[in-house]
């Protein structure tokens, strides 16, 4: 986390939407929701992104998302 914000960092080159797939690809593995279950809905071409999650049991995929942001602050 830096100033409230979930810092992630990928290898994939910002070419191409490369960048963004492994972005979509981290979110889908961690938080166990299909690919297409997760969107970048603004910053596709930039650096600061905001990833949007679509899920049927959202609550559940907020409880990981919170444990994995605790898990990273301790």
């Amino acid at each position: 986390m830096e100033n409230g914000k979930l810092k992630i960092k990928v290898t994939a080159p910002p070419e191409g939407g490369k960048a963004n797939d492994a972005v979509r690809k981290l979110f889908s593995k961690t938080l166990k929701v299909p690919i297409s279950s997760v969107e970048i809905v603004k910053g596709e071409t930039s650096r600061d992104k905001i990833v949007a999650i679509f899920a049927e049991n959202i609550d559940k995929v907020e409880e990981k998302l919170l444990q994995l942001v605790a898990d990273l602050q301790s």
